[in-house]
């Protein structure tokens, strides 16, 4: 029995060992004595492993090793190298001169050569890009220099492309590939919206590895901070596309899911709102997102359930408060072109500027009503409210609604919604000063 045991173990060890990583690198010089191999997750990046140096020689053993893009430091954490791990674990790194990707030589992987080559000659055309780049205003020529190197730089990427599809290689090259314009298009508008449709054909959607690194976060950021509108239908349209392409790979669709999520959830664009709500009610409520608990999503319903009934072209909710005159005044009652809900507090000295600029506001225009509604039991404040009729000044201490607080998504004060003759949003969470921008 004893001897099948070991015919067994001696038989597997194979395996095992081939199955443990060994990556040496031969630094140029004495860094320090202490190293990190670095992953990434998306932009996030924590310790992989760590490696001491003898000789100016570092190895990291680490078995549980994915396929991702990497970065050696030192004991203080500052980069040295940037690299690229794929389906080979053992390989050597030797480097001459850590400042130039000529002098490094890879053995033992021809993923992380091909990465080297790859950067080096990435690095040469932005140089050469940037360059052409700062004279086009002199010499218009240089916008098909350019575009003509892009073209030679993806033919070059495409080069690099192993016919084994399982390749990270494969993987980084395909992320970083941009579609060609065709000739044919006429305007700036037609190219990026050619831009826009075809933005993330080549994208290994796929491969759950391509998250080991910042690009997938980048192309994001560039797709909704540049490449789309401050418009949520057409926003809203796009991630519905987009998850779309992602749908057989839940963990490279959960993590967009989260970084829209991220990026919705506040912003500074009141019209915004509606893509968080359109997130939560059509993926986080109804499907299984990593990380998403019973409790959070909850608390992901709730809060898009408030600001569904705030969004802008939607009817304000009511509000019935005893003003300072000890009548119920019902925010459906007023009859105005425009209604200005303003919710403050006496003591917050902000509040008191946008007090003073809203009455400025309303001396010189009669189609304004402002409903202010003091969310303070103090009484100081009212010094607009009287003989005015401009101004409607209540207790939100003693309004019939149960929550003004959640209803209004009142974070902090001063906070200013602007309504219509029928009591629609049409702008919110802005200054006093812009309110004549959003009204005739």
């Amino acid at each position: 029995m004893n001897r099948l045991w070991l015919i067994i173990i001696l038989s597997l060890s194979p395996l095992l060992v081939s199955a443990q990583s060994e990556i040496r690198i031969f630094l140029d010089k004495e860094y320090d004595s202490i190293f990190y191999l670095m992953g990434y997750k998306g932009k996030k990046i924590t310790v992989a492993d760590t490696g001491f140096c003898h000789k100016n020689k570092v190895v990291f053993r680490n078995k549980d090793i994915n396929p991702g893009i990497y970065v050696l430091t030192d004991s203080k954490k500052q980069y040295l190298l940037e690299f690229l791990i794929g389906n080979d674990k053992k390989f050597t790194i030797d480097i001459k001169d850590i400042e130039s990707y000529n002098s490094i030589t890879v053995k033992g992987s021809e993923e992380t050569s091909s990465y080297f080559d790859l950067m080096k000659e990435t690095q040469h055309v932005n140089l050469y890009l940037k360059a052409l780049e700062s004279e086009v205003q002199y010499n218009p020529g240089n916008v098909l220099r350019m575009d003509s190197l892009r073209k030679t730089l993806n033919m070059y990427q495409k080069s690099l492309l192993r016919k084994n599809e399982d390749s990270f290689l494969n993987t980084f090259i395909l992320s970083m590939m941009q579609p060609e314009l065709p000739d044919s298009l006429r305007s700036a508008e037609d190219s990026l919206l050619y831009l826009r449709l075809h933005y993330w054909d080549f994208f290994p959607f796929h491969d759950e590895n391509v998250l080991n690194y910042p690009l997938i976060e980048n192309k994001l950021d560039y797709f909704f901070d540049v490449m789309l509108p401050v418009n949520p239908d057409i926003i809203i349209i796009e991630t519905d596309k987009l998850i779309k392409r992602a749908e057989n790979n839940t963990k490279v669709r959960d993590f967009i899911l989260w970084y829209l999520y991220s990026k919705y959830q506040t912003t500074k664009y009141m019209n915004l709102d509606a893509v968080y709500v359109h997130l939560v009610e059509n993926y986080f409520a109804v499907s299984d997102i990593e990380n998403v608990t019973d409790n959070i999503k909850k608390m992901m319903i709730d809060r898009a359930e408030v600001l569904k009934g705030l969004l802008l072209g939607v009817k304000a909710p009511q509000m019935s408060c005893t003003g300072i005159d000890g009548e119920t005044h019902e925010l459906y009652d007023i009859k105005s072109p425009y209604t200005i809900v303003y919710f403050y507090n006496p003591d917050c000295p902000l509040c008191k500027k946008e007090k003073r600029i809203l009455n400025e506001t309303v001396t010189r225009r009669n189609d304004i009503i402002i409903y202010a509604v003091n969310l303070s039991q103090d009484d100081a404040g009212n010094e607009y409210c009287f003989d005015n009729v401009s101004w409607i000044c209540v207790d939100g201490c003693l309004s019939q609604e149960k929550d003004l607080i959640s209803l209004y998504d009142i974070k902090t004060t001063p906070l200013i919604y602007v309504l219509d003759s029928e009591k629609r949003i049409i702008a919110k969470k802005i200054k006093a000063e812009q309110i004549e921008l959003f009204i005739k």
